[in-house]
């Protein structure tokens, strides 16, 4: 069949979200699918993880690679893997990359090599990025929640290797931890993206954890004196002035 032909039948398939897994902690269970979006980001095939907590929530969304074989088996998203590479230009996760190169914490080639650590992991579609752009970068993901792992190593093709790792801990006991035993100044970049996974506080990222003076003490010590540390701000609603206000 022709490429037409075959992406006509991918998007009947996927026109209403196609369930692909759900993977579950205490309250909370992520489940992903695959749909066809119209353009708000990927425009065309994605995998996205909404949790059961926040209606109508997307966590975590990635590009899914079209295959150049157009037969009816491969119609079937659920064998497709995501692309690596693609960073939706709208909203934080560019901007969250963005700022490590912008201001020149790392150089923007594609054989730079680096320490950055991520404290939330979801699908890793940043960790994605970084590892498929930049080959030599040491990439550290850290996350409180076990089911993050088997989600982001069966759904989104996260890879461990020896320049990258998913750590199940608390973020803030991690850093701890590894002050105490001298791990000091290690990396170039802390990109913080841990949230609450309910629409029960008035800050929904970061959860308040991060935001305590002794962890940002211990980040400090944590990061090279030329590295950066970003965090993923997200308040909500009618929430949003009163966060402002404080």
């Amino acid at each position: 069949m022709s490429r037409e032909q075959f992406l006509d039948i991918v998007k009947d398939r996927i026109a209403s979200p196609a369930f692909r897994g759900e993977y579950c902690w205490k309250e909370t269970c992520f489940i992903v699918s695959d749909y066809w979006d119209t353009g708000r980001k990927t425009d065309g095939p994605a995998r996205v993880v909404k949790p059961n907590t926040l209606a109508n929530v997307i966590l975590v969304e990635a590009a899914l690679l079209i295959p150049t074989e157009y037969t009816l088996e491969n119609t079937d998203t659920s064998r497709w893997k995501v692309d690596k590479k693609f960073i939706p230009k709208i909203g934080y996760l560019f901007s969250m990359i963005s700022a490590i190169f912008a201001t020149q914490s790392l150089g923007m080639t594609e054989t730079v090599a680096g320490n950055i650590l991520f404290i939330g992991l979801g699908g890793g579609v940043m960790n994605n990025f970084v590892s498929a752009t930049f080959p030599n970068m040491n990439v550290t993901m850290v996350d409180i929640n076990p089911a993050t792992k088997p989600m982001a190593i069966e759904q989104f093709n996260v890879v461990e290797d020896k320049l990258s790792r998913i750590i199940i801990q608390d973020g803030v006991q991690f850093v701890k931890n590894q002050l105490a035993v001298g791990n000091d100044n290690i990396f170039d970049a802390i990109l913080i993206d841990a949230c609450y996974n309910d629409a029960k506080h008035d800050m929904l990222c970061p959860i308040e954890f991060f935001t305590e003076k002794a962890f940002i003490k211990n980040l400090k010590s944590f990061i090279r004196k030329s590295g950066i540390i970003v965090f993923n701000l997200l308040v909500i609603g009618h929430k949003k002035l009163k966060i402002e206000k404080e």
